[in-house]
């Protein structure tokens, strides 16, 4: 039997409601496994559009279409192990510690502009605090349902929420909460991703340096902060003028 032989049989049985082994047939013609599920729809949109199709079974398929229950999805692939840290990761990373050491470098040897550092190193450090957290969500979605699945969407909020509370507070309290965050998210992260095939195994290696550099940067500006007295850490500027007293 030639394989447009078998195409063609396949094509008129795929109507069926009965006909669910089908991907087993597809995998063995060597087609794309969701093929089955085109075929049917295809042949259904055909049958309605012809006369003589009969309606019960046009609606029989649409029907076991649109269920999907019985048709296999082909699994997520996942990092390889052992694979190579990209370097567009590596580069981005290090990037991001630009503006760490950047605020640090101004707190302490500008002062002039140390409250401007300060406060920039704080709203810098919230976005990546809840960017950590990101992560574990993202990770959550690609991850099989289950235990293990709700307790990542958990505490993927939780550095975010954080991040919130850091992002209100004056810089002192801001950045000793921030502080710390970094330290636990570092410890748990590496705790987390041991040995998980759906994390590549770079990552977590990735993440100690930048962590380190986010905390020990973060942990200047607060130095400063401390060293100054200003727990308020707000830019002094000279109070607006009146009209009158522009006048």
């Amino acid at each position: 039997m030639s394989r447009a032989t078998t195409l063609t049989r396949l094509l008129r049985s795929a109507a069926s409601p009965h006909c669910i082994d089908t991907p087993l047939i597809f995998r063995r013609l060597e087609l794309p496994l969701g093929t089955s599920s085109v075929v049917r729809r295809t042949y259904a949109t055909s049958q309605s559009r012809n006369p003589k199709a009969t309606p019960k079974a046009t609606t029989a398929t649409n029907s076991a279409t649109n269920s999907g229950a019985k048709i296999p999805l082909a699994p997520t692939v996942g990092p390889a192990p052992g694979e190579p840290m990209p370097r567009s990761a590596r580069y981005l990373g290090l990037a991001g510690t630009i503006p760490f050491f950047s605020c640090a470098g101004a707190a302490l040897f500008a002062p002039e502009v140390a409250d401007v550092a300060v406060m920039t190193a704080q709203m810098y450090g919230v976005s990546i605090l809840s960017f950590l957290g990101a992560v574990h969500w993202g990770v959550a979605l690609r991850t099989a349902r289950g235990p293990a699945r709700d307790w990542d969407f958990v505490y993927s909020v939780c550095p975010s929420l954080a991040a919130a509370a850091a992002a209100v507070l004056p810089p002192q309290q801001g950045l000793s909460v921030l502080l710390p965050s970094f330290g636990a998210a570092l410890i748990y992260d590496s705790v987390r991703f041991a040995g998980d095939p759906g994390v590549p195994e770079w990552y977590p290696k990735l993440r100690k340096p930048l962590s380190i550099a986010a905390m020990a940067s973060t942990g200047i500006c607060l130095g400063v902060v401390w060293g100054s007295g200003k727990s308020q850490g707000s830019v002094e500027t000279a109070p607006p003028r009146s009209i009158v007293e522009r006048a």
